[in-house]
């Protein structure tokens, strides 16, 4: 295909030129180590960042404290108590059937 393409595509109609473009140093950031100054900042931004996150985090525990609380004492108040023992209900139940028992042995026989 590039044989087939004429030159004129690849140049600029004026002045001539290349099919490449170089890009200008001074418009290139280089990579460099960081100063000590600008390491000092950073870790000042970064243990402030860490602050607010952690305050963010007490907050949340705080929230989150309080909300169990909540489902705590809501469940209190819908979950039904039995108002009676299980021990009381049997010993009620077998009372009521002592005195059904006696009630039949007193009926005259049908």
């Amino acid at each position: 295909m590039a044989l087939s393409v004429p030159l004129s595509r690849f140049t600029s109609r004026v002045g001539g030129g290349s099919a490449f473009f170089v890009r200008l140093l001074d418009h290139i950031k280089i990579m460099t180590k960081p100063n000590e100054k600008e390491l000092v900042l950073q870790n000042k931004e970064l243990k402030k960042e860490v602050s607010r996150l952690q305050r963010n985090n007490a907050k949340s525990e705080i929230q989150i404290f309080s909300l169990k609380r909540e489902v705590s004492q809501l469940r209190k108040l819908t979950t039904p108590k039995p108002l009676l023992s299980e021990k009381k209900m049997r010993e009620i139940e077998e009372r009521v059937q002592r005195q059904l028992d006696q009630t039949r042995r007193k009926l005259p026989a049908a």
